[in-house]
């Protein structure tokens, strides 16, 4: 493979529109389809499967909101959905040739500029783009077929250990929370199925019992007065801050403040630092210590610890609570934890001091489970950069790819 600084030799430059066209997707409701094997392509990838097709495979499919610019190819006769854009005309184009130019055009960029992100076809059918010939076109897209799958199966395998190590890593918190730190020490049932059995010095309560059970509200959106900008100064954490709950211990910072105003004329209220946090809806089981005065939405669960329960000790007993709070959970669309539930949850009780050293433990051993996850995970976006800037050089001729390329 050769690294070239300019097309070997010149492609003609025009406009997308010239070589394909892309089309808005179909709306079709969950009640409108019917048992079959075609595809429905939403912003995502295929979400559903219906019993007719509205466009022919090999296709390509583009996010038009939702997963903004997300490019799919699908490999049979599909339905796309309303909230995509598909390539419904492919002219004399290579069809995987037309995949890996759309990636390379990052059309996530083409969006509306509104406040819900939308990929508009009309400011992308003029962008002038460089087009080889179509036999170029099919070596190309060889070539973007064999090194994206070498790509791929690389992040595949990476994930794959990710995923064990997440496994481990909840072994190992489930083992220290209900067992303890010496595998010697006698042991009773607890008589809760996730907890099993526990040191018999031991104790088991519901967390009611143990802490003050707090939840929140929204101040009413139809009201500016509790949203005005300068005045939204406390912390208010709602399922927006979810990315920063899956991998945090702790939050200060969220996504929204709310106002003293919007929180007086609502069921929230300002809570102490120290309170642990707790989505009850959506992404269940969420959960972090806060680390400054704070406010909820109703979403959001939190306990603030009584006497005799450290709050790091009950951060991680509810992240060993996973399969519990997946039994619990309802709801089709929205999932969901009932406060009757909520308040029935228990937690293994150990002495304060061993609760600390336990803690202790867990933060030693977990660091190393930790700091090989997150190094995995940077690999894996290395790689997703390389593939990215591998698709856009070969699709723009800035690497030489012979026609008879085996």
């Amino acid at each position: 493979m050769t690294q070239t600084t300019s097309v070997p030799e010149p492609w003609p430059a025009m406009q997308l529109r010239r070589q394909i066209t892309l089309q808005r997707g179909v709306d079709i409701t969950k009640e409108q389809q019917r048992p079959g094997e075609v595809p429905v392509v939403s912003s995502g990838g295929p979400s559903s499967w219906h019993d007719t097709p509205i466009a022919s495979g090999p296709g390509v499919v583009v996010g038009r909101k939702g997963s903004v610019g997300t490019v799919h190819w699908v490999s049979q006769d599909y339905w796309p959905h309303d909230t995509t854009l598909y390539v419904k005309w492919f002219g004399n184009s290579d069809r995987r040739f037309v995949y890996y130019k759309l990636v390379a055009m990052r059309l996530e960029t083409f969006d509306t500029g509104s406040a819900n992100p939308t990929v508009n076809r009309n400011l992308v059918h003029p962008v002038r783009v460089v087009w080889p010939r179509p036999s170029l076109q099919r070596a190309i897209a060889d070539f973007l077929d064999r090194k994206t799958a070498a790509i791929d199966a690389l992040i595949e395998k990476k994930e794959g250990l990710i995923a064990l190590l997440a496994e481990k890593r909840a072994a190992l918190i489930h083992q220290a929370v209900t067992k303890g730190l010496d595998p010697d020490v006698p042991m009773k049932d607890s008589g809760v199925p996730w907890i099993g059995a526990v040191p018999t010095h031991w104790d088991v309560k519901r967390l009611k019992f143990v802490c003050r059970l707090e939840t929140g509200h929204t101040p009413s959106r139809s009201d500016p007065s509790f949203w005005i900008e300068a005045e939204c100064t406390i912390p208010w954490v709602s399922l927006n801050d979810t990315k920063t709950l899956k991998v945090n211990d702790y939050i200060g910072e969220t996504v929204y403040r709310i106002s003293e105003r919007g929180m007086a004329h609502s069921s929230a209220h300002l809570l102490e630092p120290g309170a642990v946090v707790f989505t009850r809806d959506a992404t269940i089981g969420l959960t972090a210590i806060t680390t400054t005065h704070v406010a909820v939405s109703q979403h959001i669960i939190a306990w603030l610890c009584r006497p005799g329960l450290d709050n790091r000790y009950l951060l991680r007993v509810v992240n060993a609570m996973t399969e519990e709070l997946d039994r619990l959970t309802f709801g089709a669309t929205i999932k969901t934890i009932g406060m009757g539930d909520v308040k029935e949850l228990v937690t293994p009780c150990p002495p304060l001091s061993e609760q600390g050293a336990i803690v202790a433990s867990l933060g030693a051993r977990m660091g190393a489970l930790d700091d090989a996850a997150e190094l995995l995970r940077s690999q894996i976006d290395k790689l997703r950069e390389y593939r990215q800037a591998l698709i856009t050089a070969a699709v723009t001729g800035q690497i030489t790819i012979p026609e008879d390329a085996a």
